[in-house]
């Protein structure tokens, strides 16, 4: 599982990175179903919620 999730967070950063703040939150969001900590979830969470405040989403 940690494995699926640093893939995923990695993915979702790339994408965050290059404005696709949709796309991102969406692999955010798988990101947090794999997350085993509370504090890898609090990271999903917050990345979710700054992707979708930008402009563009």
């Amino acid at each position: 599982m940690t494995n699926d999730y640093r893939k995923l967070t990695e993915a979702a950063e790339k994408l965050e990175g290059k404005g696709f703040y949709r796309r991102a939150v969406n692999i955010w969001k798988q990101a947090a179903i794999t997350a085993t900590t509370t504090e890898k979830l609090d990271i999903c969470t917050n990345a979710i919620k700054r992707c979708s405040e930008r402009k563009g989403y």
